[in-house]
């Protein structure tokens, strides 16, 4: 019972790690790229993706936290038989699609800017291969929401009378 609750909290923990490293490539972007003068319309791009980033973080979270009715009972094994949860597979569906489209315009925001930098095509080369190091993290998102609809999700912490495997 302890351990679901680590799992619990550990995810959460997790989704904010992701935050932190989408802002934190984000801000080495605008840094890098997109000055006041030279490229404004990045530098806004940049900022509506971070904000994107921290409004996605804050719905994905309530979502998790209170997905089940009632609200503490996602926290609570021993009382789960009473709960009524938000299909596991439908969230991570929308939360896996919002954060692949995230990850994917991340990955294109430089992409515009490497080829008009003024500087030694070797240069050029080297900086976009370090930018280019992002298409993992979207291959890797664009399989976990492939491998969404396959997986079966064993939630100890609740049992739906609305989920489809629970009726």
């Amino acid at each position: 019972m302890i351990l679901l609750k680590l799992g619990q909290v550990f995810g959460l923990v997790g989704l904010l790690t992701v935050l932190l490293v989408r802002i934190s490539v984000l801000i080495l972007i605008r840094r890098i790229f997109c000055d006041k003068q030279i490229a404004p319309v990045g530098r806004k791009i940049a900022n509506i993706l971070i904000t994107l980033s921290i409004v996605h973080w804050i719905i994905t979270e309530c979502l998790w936290i209170f997905r089940c009715t009632p609200a503490g009972i996602t926290f609570n094994v021993a009382k789960s038989v009473y709960a009524k949860c938000l299909d596991a597979h439908i969230m991570g569906y929308v939360t896996g699609g919002v954060s692949l489209a995230l990850d994917i315009a991340i990955l294109a925001l430089p992409s515009y800017y490497v080829p008009k930098l003024q500087i030694p095509r070797q240069d050029r080369l080297r900086i976009g291969s370090v930018f280019l190091i992002g298409t993992f993290a979207c291959i890797c998102g664009a399989l976990r929401f492939m491998y969404i609809s396959r997986f079966v999700y064993i939630d100890a912490t609740c049992k739906s009378t609305h989920h489809p495997r629970n009726v």
